[in-house]
Order: structure tokens, then sequence, then C-alpha cells
């Protein structure tokens, strides 16, 4: 029997757990990176031009696996070494992120049934 996953913008996983996952997926090195070190790791400023752009990758990141739950990824992004501070002054930057992560991701995002033997496993 096939069930259909959530509908998007409601996250199935729990922050930690989400945290846990991105950083054990395939691409889980480059999260880790983004997420835990920022724009202070030299692999992550080999990788992007601006800080903006890594946290626009991290977005993505985030944005897939908490099936779009805008409010997941906010909190999650304000634990990342990539906030710039406090997100009430960046609020207007936060939600231009998110929009082009969307915008980049379409209807993508983290499939809780998805099994390995469906096919490629993460973004």
């Amino acid at each position: 029997m096939t069930t259909n996953p959530p509908e998007l913008g409601i996250s199935v996983l729990e922050d930690d757990e989400l945290v846990r996952k991105a950083r054990s997926a395939e691409n889980g090195r480059r999260f880790h990176l983004l997420f835990d070190h920022g724009w202070e790791s030299p692999a992550v400023r080999e990788v992007y031009e601006k800080p903006r752009h890594a946290r626009l990758a991290l977005i993505n990141h985030l944005i897939w696996w908490a099936r779009h739950d805008t409010d997941q990824v906010r909190r999650l992004f304000r634990r990342s070494a990539l906030c710039p501070g406090d997100l009430t002054r960046y609020r207007a930057y936060f939600v231009e992120l998110v929009r082009s992560a969307v915008a980049l991701l379409g209807r993508e995002c983290y499939d809780p049934g998805y099994t390995a033997a469906d096919g490629e496993g993460s973004q």
C-alpha cells in the first residue's frame, strides 16, 4: 500500500533529527560544513564566492529536508554558523533566501517513504 507523503510546508522530522539526517546523507559533508562551520570554513569559501551564496546553499538543504516548512527552516538557520546574527534584523533577507531556494527546488523535498531501492537518496 502506498501512502502519500505529507503536503509541502509540513515537516515530518524534529529539528535534531533533520540535522542528523542531513549530516549523514550522501551530500552530508557539504551540509555539515555549511551548517556547523559556515564562512569560517576554508572549504566553504573555496566553493562559494560570497557568504550569501553559502547561505542560499544551506537554505536549499534545509528547505528540502524540512519539506518547505519555513518555521523549521528559520529555527534551524538560526542555529547555523551562517546565520548573520539576529534574524529579526534580517527578516527581509531571510525571506528572500527562502524564496530563492523554493524557486530552485520547486516541489522537490524529502520523502519519508523513500527507500534506497527507489533511486537517489537526497538532494
